[in-house]
């Protein structure tokens, strides 16, 4: 399966894929509160190799963050 920022928020946070739109943000989701941000942001580390800053928990507070974050599609 290719990696998406979908596949990434339904694995991580347990969203159903066909509910994640470029609109969904932080608190869009019930999944998605601060505590499902922080468990996120360590999936991004872990995972993805992404270095985690005060910057990076901002741009990736929504979807379309995540994408140009991630340069991943939706």
């Amino acid at each position: 399966m290719a990696t998406t920022v979908s596949s990434i928020l339904s694995q991580c946070l347990q969203i159903p894929v066909d509910s994640i739109t470029p609109d969904l943000a932080i608190n869009g989701a019930w999944q998605w509160d601060s505590i499902g941000h922080l468990e996120l942001m360590m999936h991004l580390e872990e995972n993805h190799g992404i270095s985690i800053t005060e910057d990076t928990i901002l741009e990736c507070s929504s979807v379309t963050g995540l994408c140009q974050t991630l340069g991943l599609d939706l």
